[in-house]
């Protein structure tokens, strides 16, 4: 499944320099720096164009053989993406061949631009490839990325987020509730006929306040355990309490413990055929650019570039690779 990347896309992406010359650590500890590499990226009709500023502006290619180049190609090609045209513009603050990783922040330059210039939906969300293959094997819409906005919309039935933000989300929602209510109690006390008004409306009134009270939606969900578990919210009330062991009811009659764990035992099944999309890419996992002599050597995922042979071709002396608490850890002997 081919996808071609609409000419006008744009994008922008920043990388730190590096280094790994740190006396006993020497290629063994790592330290990003303040000195940053800025890549912009634009897709045009046809051709290529580069533009350098900055350091290495006088000596760097500005063709097909400049790094950043050959990583936007080599990541587009790994997601099936094709592109009819690119403008490069970099703005180098990296110096060159001083040990800091300029070929480095290079390439991964490279590789964030393919993440950021994949074809973008109707309404101009971004749509990664890899979404796109699990959305497929997952038997789920991926709608894209979502403002604000599209939170109490029906936009989205699920949206992922980091704790710290999605509880922003969260009590901003609750705040605006209440402050809607105060608002309405307040102006049907206005005056005489806005209180006989409310006395009218205070059917559909009542109704209003059910559907924006947050305590009757209390209740977050624990998966990955054997069985039901509903955590209610610290401060709830009798009504905040009862909508939380509503959910737990609904949940156990529903079956719902054994439909989650019939699916996710599906998708460890549709796992090989998502690790098969894009020439390996596996979905989730990282992606590695591997440079040396200022070309990209190789790119892949973790277990196909932590490889012995592989990097001890890369970096020209023995190299075994070992289990980590993290995951995999090139040792040098």
């Amino acid at each position: 499944m081919s996808i071609e990347v609409e000419v006008g896309t744009k994008a922008i992406v920043t990388v730190p320099a590096s280094t790994a010359n740190l006396g006993p650590g020497y290629d063994t500890l790592g330290m990003a720096l303040s000195l940053y590499d800025t890549v912009e990226v634009e897709v045009t009709t046809s051709g290529l164009t580069v533009e350098i500023f900055g350091e290495g502006a006088e000596d760097l290619p500005r063709d097909g053989s400049h790094l950043v180049v050959k990583a936007i190609r080599s990541a587009l090609a790994a997601a099936d993406a094709t592109v009819p045209g690119l403008r490069v513009v970099s703005h180098n603050n990296i110096p060159q061949s001083r040990g800091l990783g300029s070929s480095a922040s290079a390439a991964v330059a490279g590789v964030g631009q393919r993440v950021a210039v994949t074809p973008p939906n109707k309404d101009g969300s971004v749509h990664p490839a890899m979404i796109l293959a699990a959305a497929e094997a997952g038997r789920f819409d991926y709608v894209g990325f979502v403002e604000g906005g599209d939170l109490p919309s029906s936009r989205a039935d699920v949206i992922v987020t980091d704790g710290f933000t999605g509880n922003i989300a969260l009590k901003t929602g609750e705040g605006t509730a209440k402050l809607v209510g105060d608002f309405l109690k307040d102006a049907f006390a206005n005056s005489i006929m806005s209180k006989f008004a409310a006395l009218l409306a205070m059917t559909s009134l009542k109704r209003l306040q059910k559907r924006i009270d947050p305590r009757r939606v209390n209740g977050g969900i624990f998966l990955g355990l054997n069985g039901t578990v509903i955590k209610s919210h610290g401060s709830a009330d009798a009504t905040g309490v009862s909508a939380a062991i509503k959910l737990a009811f609904t949940l156990a009659q529903s079956g719902f413990q054994d439909r989650l764990a019939a699916r996710v035992a599906q998708a460890n099944e549709q796992a090989a055929e998502i690790a098969a999309y894009a020439d390996g890419v596996i979905v989730g996992s990282a992606l590695i650019c591997a440079a040396k002599d200022g070309q990209v050597f190789a790119f892949g995922t973790v277990d196909e570039i932590m490889r012995d042979d592989l990097l001890t071709e890369i970096f020209n002396t023995p190299v075994q690779v070992i289990d980590g608490p993290h995951g995999p850890i090139a040792a040098y002997h």
